[in-house]
């Protein structure tokens, strides 16, 4: 003979088959629906990267169409001038050192940066300034006879720097075009390309 289940056993099996049915279902129920949510918010934020991403990269190119116009007028105005003037041969160098800039290969944006030295070198002998090393040279600077020797002290550091870790020194494209810039600088300053 079954024993009939208690008014208590049945009252407490009742409650806990409707927590549990209330309990999963809400659970499901507010689970869809935040998902719903996420999947909506998820779409809008990708959507809103997208652009973001397309509207970067025309900006990129736009930016990199402008450098090169800016290099090629550079370029067409130093070939105009290299052949005249007293330093044709610094002149005919400086473009060597444009094409080497403009390189993509790291190893040319090193060496460009090298020969820069080297004019550097040659100029401030040519200003009377004497001593074995650029640095020698740069320390017997007056800053009032030479307003950018700040741009040549820094990108005669950058010289060194490559001179003693060769290929191991890292330089990005756009830091290599900055220091040959600043020695363009002083080098503009003199009239010497």
């Amino acid at each position: 003979m079954n024993p009939s289940p208690s008014f208590l056993e049945y009252f407490f099996a009742s409650i806990i088959d409707f927590i549990t049915k209330f309990t999963l279902s809400g659970f499901l129920d507010s689970w869809s629906s935040f998902y719903s949510t996420l999947k909506i918010f998820g779409a809008i934020l990708s959507l809103i990267l997208i652009f973001l991403c397309i509207y970067a990269e025309i900006g990129l190119r736009n930016v990199e169409k402008l450098e090169d116009e800016h290099e090629r007028h550079l370029l067409e105005h130093y070939k105009a001038h290299a052949s005249g003037g007293g330093h044709a041969s610094s002149n005919t160098r400086w473009l060597k050192i444009i094409d080497h800039i403009n390189s993509k290969s790291s190893s040319d944006w090193r060496l460009a940066i090298l020969e820069c030295d080297i004019i550097l070198d040659e100029m401030l002998s040519k200003m009377g300034y004497h001593g074995e090393t650029v640095s020698d040279k740069l320390k017997a600077v007056e800053p009032n006879d030479f307003t950018s020797i700040n741009s040549a002290w820094e990108a005669h550091k950058i010289r060194n720097a490559i001179a003693h870790e060769g290929s191991d020194f890292l330089i990005s494209e756009r830091e290599a075009k900055r220091i040959i810039g600043l020695y363009e600088v002083a080098f503009r300053e003199f009239k010497f390309i």
